[in-house]
């Protein structure tokens, strides 16, 4: 009978013993489970990185360009001075004209009447500068002679005389100019009187390279004087027009290298460019100026970056996203917009952060 009992107890303790290895082999399934489950939502992260560049087409041009025509005002066009591709500084002679001269109209006794009234206007002006000047001595010696009661007087007319100062040295200075003007008018009228015919000249006035028209002078230009500081120019559509302002930082890279330069944008064109027969689209031009030349005429891809960070929508919520710190998420609140049915993420994240693709998930 004591067997019996020792039996029984036996397969009790075993019973036992197996229920609680049940109890704990089926918590360690149900762990798991939500271990794999927490991994797996720890996975289903998104790393915020920057949006793709906008990008624009352009071609780089001079940035000035003075253009010459045929100017047959100054007579008979004798010698074009510059040739194709030749470097041109500012000042040089480019074209040559002879110019025909008629000097029955020349009165010169009138130019000489013109020189003597600008030297009366002239020596005038300097009579007036030199008693200003007389006067303001006379003053500011006075000024320290007196006593403190009168000085606030004398000061007053000295500051009143230094306006008179002021005028009177503004007269001299207009005078002397009307009779240079009226001495070089004599000289070149005298020179005319004895020439029946006139050379002249066309001046660059920056410096660059020419450009000529050599095959059909009267062309228009007949020369062209190009810098050699470079712009681009380029196009944005009317979709993508209030995306650039004027100062815009951009990224600039010539479609025939990997070489990448910066610059700014400096102008942006409120009337549109004339439409193609096959494009209802409307376009704008916009000018870059690049931190370094490029070569003129090269072909550029303009980058401008976009502000922001794309999210999709299910990962936010009452302008809340999860953020992962350190193993966790942590529930951070995020300034956006939206533009064309995308979430833009302004403030409140930055790259390499990592967030929950699915808000709701986290709990």
């Amino acid at each position: 009978m004591k067997n019996f009992y020792d039996t029984h107890k036996v397969i009790a303790i075993f019973m036992f013993i197996s229920f609680i290895l049940s109890i704990i082999v089926f918590s360690s399934i149900i762990l798991f489970n939500l271990q794999s489950e927490n991994k797996e939502k720890e996975y289903s992260t998104i790393v915020i990185d920057d949006q793709p560049d906008d990008i624009f087409k352009g071609i780089v041009s001079p940035e000035k360009t003075d253009n010459y025509v045929l100017d047959s005002s100054l007579g008979e066009l004798s010698e074009i001075n510059v040739v194709n591709g030749q470097e041109v500084n500012q000042g040089d002679t480019i074209l040559t004209y002879t110019e025909m001269l008629d000097n029955v109209n020349i009165d010169m006794t009138s130019l000489s009447f013109a020189i003597e009234s600008a030297k009366q206007n002239f020596d005038n002006a300097n009579q007036d500068l030199a008693d200003a000047k007389t006067k303001d001595s006379e003053l500011r010696s006075e000024f320290y002679k007196v006593n403190e009661d009168e000085r606030s007087e004398i000061n007053s007319k000295i500051e009143t005389n230094n306006e008179s100062l002021k005028t009177a040295f503004r007269a001299v200075q207009s005078e002397k100019l009307a009779l240079d003007q009226a001495n070089a008018n004599f000289t070149e009228a005298e020179a005319k009187v004895s020439q029946t015919s006139k050379v002249n000249v066309v001046k660059a006035k920056n410096s660059g390279i020419a450009i000529v028209s050599e095959e059909n002078k009267d062309a228009a230009p007949l020369i062209q004087i190009v810098s050699p500081n470079t712009k681009i120019i380029a196009q944005i559509s009317e979709f993508d027009f209030e995306r650039i302002v004027v100062g815009q930082k951009v990224s600039v890279e010539p479609i025939n290298s990997n070489q990448k330069y910066f610059g700014k944008v400096t102008n942006i064109s409120s009337v549109p460019i004339a439409k193609t027969a096959d494009s209802n689209t409307t376009y704008y031009e916009f000018m870059v100026k690049p931190d370094s030349n490029i070569q003129n005429g090269f072909n550029v891809q303009i980058h401008l970056k976009k502000n922001g960070y794309i999210i999709p929508k299910t990962a936010i919520l009452n302008n809340q996203v999860k953020l992962e710190k350190n193993s966790e998420y942590v529930t951070t609140t995020v300034q956006t917009e939206e533009v064309n049915g995308k979430i833009i993420v302004k403030e409140g994240l930055k790259k390499g952060d990592k967030i929950a693709e699915n808000f709701e998930d986290i709990k």
